[in-house]
């Protein structure tokens, strides 16, 4: 209760629909809705921060509904 989560995302129309609480595509709107209900009954505020591709390549792969293990191996291909 009461804290910020800060999200971050190489998605920058993503970043400001969280910040904003807003979106213009309906099923977003609706996910908006849905994290505004949760944030009200949780008490606590989401924070989006936009981060380089380059520095968001494991969440990347994972987006693509890779394994962990095979998200891993995309985004570290030198082992991390």
């Amino acid at each position: 209760r009461g804290k910020v989560v800060i999200s971050g995302s190489d998605n920058t129309g993503v970043v400001f629909a969280v910040n904003a609480g807003r979106a213009t595509c309906p099923a977003a709107r609706a996910m908006m809705r849905e994290l505004g209900d949760l944030q009200r009954v949780h008490q606590f505020e989401l924070v989006g921060q936009w981060v380089p591709r380059e520095l968001n390549e494991l969440a990347d792969a994972l987006s693509r509904q890779m394994t962990l293990k095979e998200a891993f191996i995309v985004a570290y291909p030198d082992g991390g």
